[in-house]
């Protein structure tokens, strides 16, 4: 323990030999002031007079014991108060270290699962794009090709659901997605959230954090161009409680289209007073 000039423990021990000397003092100089005048008195065998004696000493060190005792006292009462307040200083620090390795702990499992999720994307849009899809026409045709063919439609609606017969090449990639983009938002929201309709009011307030940005920014970063253009026509809902309807928000709430190429004017059209675009205008995305 380190002393310094408010530490209460640096002077303890040479007050405690001070207090020592003092009473050692007072009772020899009495010891000898009573013998240097009354050492021609023979030793009385009176009872009384031994009474007088114990008086004379107690009258003069009981109010010396009393006041060292009440000076102890309040000694020791500083001192306890200055453990008490060490000790809360230390469990303070000791809390500060259990948060901070919490919140490490908490951000670790979080980025392992992030990772994991995201290496999975990445494997999903490898399939995705080598995929073959059935034309209109009947003929084969391949997913950006897939993607042309819906950007021609000019009905957004209408687009979704042929986007949609294909749910069984394309479903895995966009589910994936979903819940990841879910995932950070769950993670950075600070708030229980117990069903699809108390998350879709959390999404629509207020803004992501830096660091919600930091990990939804990373997850776009992967995004073919294709893929955000089909994702755009994937969550295009106005149904408050279609399940594609979270979706959409998770994608504005992102910026998920903000830089998206050559994007359809329907897709333009239907988000375009959305924050999918980020911060571009929905014309600045059109002519790209």
């Amino acid at each position: 323990m380190s002393a310094t000039p408010e530490d209460p423990f640096k002077n303890v021990p040479r007050n405690i030999k001070i207090s020592i000397a003092i009473a050692i003092g007072i009772t020899t100089t009495m010891l000898i002031s009573y013998v240097t005048y009354f050492h021609n008195y023979p030793i009385s065998h009176k009872t009384g007079e031994w009474g007088s004696f114990g008086d004379f000493f107690g009258g003069i060190l009981n109010p010396v014991v009393a006041f060292m005792a009440l000076y102890w006292l309040t000694k020791s009462v500083q001192v306890q108060r200055a453990e008490l307040n060490e000790v809360k200083n230390e469990m303070k620090i000791a809390s500060g270290i259990q948060s901070d390795q919490a919140r490490t702990q908490n951000k670790q499992r979080f980025e392992d699962t992030f990772f994991s999720l995201l290496e999975q994307l990445n494997k999903e849009q490898e399939k995705l794009l080598a995929q073959t899809f059935i034309s209109p026409t009947g003929g084969t045709i391949s997913f950006s090709a897939l993607r042309f063919v819906i950007d021609k439609n000019d009905d957004i609606c209408a687009a979704r659901l042929y986007l949609h017969t294909h749910n069984s090449k394309i479903g895995s990639y966009f589910r994936v997605l979903y819940h990841l983009l879910q995932f950070i938002a769950k993670h950075h929201i600070k708030k229980e959230i117990n069903n699809k309709r108390e998350l879709a009011e959390q999404l629509q307030r207020g803004k992501p954090s830096d660091e919600e940005k930091f990990y939804s920014n990373l997850v776009r970063s992967f995004l073919n161009n294709d893929v955000v253009a089909l994702l755009a026509y994937n969550c295009a809902t106005t149904d408050n409680i279609a399940n594609y309807y979270i979706y959409r928000l998770l994608i504005e709430r992102y910026c998920m289209l903000e830089h998206g190429v050559g994007l359809g004017s329907s897709v333009i059209d239907f988000y375009k007073d959305s924050s999918a675009f980020g911060k571009q205008t929905a014309l600045e995305v059109f002519l790209v």
